[in-house]
């Protein structure tokens, strides 16, 4: 799950492409506050936060502060 949300929000970046970098913030803000979610599904935003920490087009606009 960790690779998938990590292409998506390359691809993202890549692109430019503001609705995946949402559709990225969004899974991965409801798999943090999902408590039948595998305790490593729930720490991919905090992971993501610190692989693309100074990328500051991500921090942005996949809301990297929420985690």
């Amino acid at each position: 799950m960790e690779d998938i949300i990590k292409d998506m929000i390359t691809y993202a970046n890549d692109h430019h492409d503001y609705e995946m970098a949402d559709f990225a913030y969004r899974i991965m803000d409801e798999m943090q506050g999902t408590f039948n979610c595998p305790s490593n599904w729930r720490d991919i935003g905090e992971n993501m936060k610190n692989d693309f920490a100074g990328n500051d087009w991500i921090e942005e606009n996949c809301k990297m502060w929420d985690f």
